[in-house]
Parts: structure tokens; C-alpha cells; sequence
């Protein structure tokens, strides 16, 4: 990859630098010692069950939106910020991804796999319909004062002082995806089943949640069964 170029490039300068008299000691790119690409992914930035409880009985919408959107369908940032009323049917509980949003506009989604059309949980519904009790029930489900798109960056911050209000570990909009990938992992689910469920690519993608500690994967099965459930008394 472009560490290994960068390294050899590196050893090439070694070399000449010793031929011209430096104090420098040349290396042989066996002798160094690699991380595996998946390690660095061990531990996710991941939101567990408990805290996206807390975080939705937290905040009040649109935000709330947001995160229930993101944390129990997986969705990306400019993903969340581009739902539409018009892409979601109540009815049958499914959501129909179509668009997102880029520096405050939107477009179309770029990538095949990225389309698709997810099942909503009867929590989430419920959610939905409460919120569209408040809102036009046409254009974007998040909006500003002006009916434009958010800016990502708006979101960020956004959830960022949710979390220092709630006490809750700071975390970023992606740390919705990554905990719902854990979560699916965790209750047993291939990897194949929720590469289709959060629209990866490839299922080295997906892998990457799949090297998790065993301890992480026990806490997941523990805290994480239904993100919008309540704990059992």
C-alpha cells in the first residue's frame, strides 16, 4: 500500500545517504514489523445500546430524528440529513434511500450499494409518526429555520453537545453505523447478511467489525439487543 512506497522511498534515501558518508544506518523492509490492516479497526468507535437509549431519551427532535435514524438503520451523515417524508412509507415501515447531502446540498447517492430500501422497526415508526405530528409532512425530515439541508458539520457539533449535556462518551455521527454493524455481529448474524444491511461494499468492510474482542462481542449481545428498547426491568 502507500505506507510500504513511502517506507522503500525512505530506504532508497538511507542508502544513498550512507554511500555519501552520513551517519545513517540503511533498513531492510523485512526487518520491520507491519500491523494487519484490520487491527487498527479492533475496537470501533461504536455506540453501545445503553447510550443510544440515553441519547434518545435525551434530546427532543429534529435530533432525535437523527440519531434514531442513524442508529438503528446504520446510516451514513449525509444519508440521515437527506431523508424525505416522500421516501418513507409509514404504512408498510420501510425507507427508501434515494439521496444525501453534501456541504449543505443535496444529491443523488453515488454508489449502487449505497441505494437500497430498509425495514423500519416498529420503534422507530413510532417515533416517526409522533414526529411527523409536528412537521410538514413533506421535504426533508431535517431541516433548517430556512427549509435547507444541514451541513454535516452542523450535525457533528450537534451531536457533540448532546453528549457533553448527557455525560455521555463523545462519539461521532459514524460511531451510529459502527454500532449497529457490531450489534448485528454480535447477535450472531453473518457477515454476508449485515454487509447487505448496512450497504458495505465488500465484506472486507463489514470484517472489520468482526475482529472485535470477545469481550467486546459479549457486551454487544448484553446491552445492545434493540437500540430504541428499553431495558428490561
Amino acid at each position: 500500500g502507500s505506507v510500504r512506497a513511502v517506507i522503500a522511498v525512505l530506504r532508497t534515501l538511507t542508502r544513498a545517504a550512507k554511500a555519501d558518508g552520513l551517519p545513517c544506518e540503511p533498513f531492510e523492509m523485512r526487518s520491520l514489523q507491519f500491523p494487519s490492516r484490520l487491527a487498527a479497526h479492533e475496537t470501533p468507535n461504536a455506540f453501545t445500546g445503553e447510550e443510544l437509549r440515553a441519547l434518545l431519551a435525551g434530546t427532543n427532535p429534529p435530533w432525535r430524528i437523527a440519531y434514531a435514524l442513524a442508529g438503528t438503520l446504520g446510516l451514513r451523515a449525509g444519508e440521515t440529513l437527506g431523508v424525505a417524508w416522500e421516501d418513507i412509507d409509514l404504512a408498510r415501515g420501510t425507507l427508501t434511500l434515494r439521496q444525501s447531502t453534501v456541504k449543505g446540498r443535496l444529491q443523488g447517492l453515488k454508489s449502487k450499494t449505497s441505494r437500497g430500501t430498509l425495514a423500519l422497526s416498529p420503534e422507530l415508526v413510532e417515533i416517526l409518526k409522533a414526529y411527523r405530528q409536528t412537521v410538514p409532512a413533506t421535504g426533508l425530515l431535517l431541516r433548517t429555520a430556512r427549509g435547507r439541508p444541514y451541513y454535516s458539520s452542523h450535525y457533528r457539533k450537534q451531536l457533540t453537545r448532546d453528549l457533553k449535556r448527557l455525560q455521555l462518551p463523545q462519539r461521532t455521527p459514524h460511531a451510529f453505523r459502527h454500532g449497529l454493524a457490531t450489534q448485528l455481529l454480535a447477535a450472531g448474524i453473518s457477515p454476508a447478511a449485515v454487509r447487505d444491511a448496512l450497504r458495505h461494499s465488500s465484506l472486507s468492510i463489514t470484517d472489520r467489525y468482526s475482529h472485535a474482542t470477545s469481550d467486546d462481542l459479549r457486551r454487544g449481545a448484553a446491552h445492545m439487543g434493540g437500540f430504541t428498547k428499553p431495558s428490561a426491568p
